[in-house]
């Protein structure tokens, strides 16, 4: 077929359609960049209600930047017995101490060594600490993972589950508080909580579980002085953790702190409980543990975390009449609730895919308070 010698004539119709569609689509954009600017004006007003109460999102900008950077320094809390710091005796044990093996340290307590040598470098402080991991899971007591003994070859107490005499009557409890606790604060990007169950093989592998709640009756026993025959326990230990991260929960029977990787992932969490504990405590700390092992260290200093803001003690009320733990809120479906609504968004906001971990302040606030993305 020869076309040698035609004339082409465009349609007519089809390029006034063209036109017209050009012309919608352009006109739909100009209107959505000016809906995007206009909505940047209206963003901090924006209203959320959590728990009854409305927020903007300026207030939860700013309960964020408050729960979720702490400026502490390990052992900055050690004290004498007088009541003044010791923290540069603290300081000063750290520079006299005799360098340690890390080889030998690695065989004998694998999951601590890496945290007490440091050898690929300290994470930064002050800034986000967050897990990279999409499922964690928890345990009871100290990690089983290490091959310590003692001189004579026996077991070092340093690997047992628990450490205290009656701390093992704990382990119930500890089981169905984690469990009551963990679907109140899964979803929306929040890493999965699992419990491992005491006697998992998985815990004495590189896969133990890194959320560890340990009934024990050493409590603050961090101290400049050698542990000497007492080292091979692992509350003794703890004062060489220096780049941990203590978690503030305003409570005489809790010691917890996140203890993050040289990037601020965090690698591993230990919350420690008082064996003098009855069960109604253990119900009322292991939720603000494990909700504060997300990420959030200052998330329950009432000093700065509730001045503006709702006490918490009194939105968690007490349900004497259904037996309710304090701390909690008791709704009309039967469910027990430890955990507000406010502080799963929270957990939502900090693990939003823009915030990552070994950011400070001013850009977590930057990436929250200029786009809508983590909304």
């Amino acid at each position: 077929m020869n076309f040698r010698g035609c004339i082409v004539k465009p349609s007519y119709k089809k390029y006034f359609l063209f036109s017209i569609t050009s012309l919608s689509i352009f006109l739909f954009s100009v209107q959505a960049s000016h809906a995007f600017f206009d909505s940047g004006k209206d963003r901090a007003s924006a209203e959320i209600v959590l728990d009854g109460r409305t927020y903007t999102r300026g207030d939860l900008i700013a309960s964020l930047l408050t729960a979720g950077f702490s400026n502490r320094f390990w052992n900055d809390d050690v004290a004498r017995r007088d009541g003044s710091s010791a923290f540069g005796e603290m300081v000063g044990s750290y520079m006299k101490d005799e360098p340690r093996a890390y080889e030998k340290d690695k065989k004998w307590h694998p999951w601590m060594a890496d945290h007490i040598h440091r050898p690929y470098g300290w994470p930064a402080s002050g800034v986000v600490n967050k897990w990279q991991r999409s499922k964690v899971s928890v345990a009871f007591g100290w990690p089983a993972y290490s091959l310590a003994s003692v001189g004579d070859g026996r077991k070092s107490p340093s690997i047992s589950p628990y450490n205290g005499v009656g701390a093992e009557n704990f382990y119930a409890t500890i089981e169905k508080a984690v469990l009551q606790t963990i679907p109140q604060i899964s979803g929306q990007g929040i890493p999965a909580l699992k419990f491992m169950r005491l006697g998992d093989s998985d815990d004495a592998t590189e896969n133990y579980a890194r959320i560890r709640i340990v009934p024990t009756s050493l409590m603050n026993v961090r101290s400049p002085s050698n542990p000497g025959v007492d080292s091979y326990k692992i509350e003794f230990q703890e004062r060489m953790f220096w780049a941990g991260v203590p978690l503030q929960i305003p409570d005489p029977l809790v010691e917890a702190y996140i203890l993050p990787d040289h990037n601020n992932n965090i690698d591993l969490v230990i919350c420690k409980i008082d064996i003098s504990a009855t069960e109604d405590d253990v119900y009322r700390v292991v939720p603000k543990c494990l909700v504060s092992a997300l990420g959030l260290p200052e998330l329950f200093d009432k000093s700065k975390y509730y001045t503006s803001d709702v006490q918490r003690d009194s939105l968690l009320a007490y349900d004497t009449v259904k037996g309710h733990q304090p701390d909690e809120i008791s709704r009309t479906d039967g469910k027990i609730i430890s955990v507000t609504e406010r502080e799963k968004y929270l957990l939502k906001l900090l693990y939003c895919s823009a915030i990552t971990s070994g950011m400070d302040k001013a850009s977590v606030f930057r990436t929250l308070a200029e786009s809508s993305h983590c909304w």
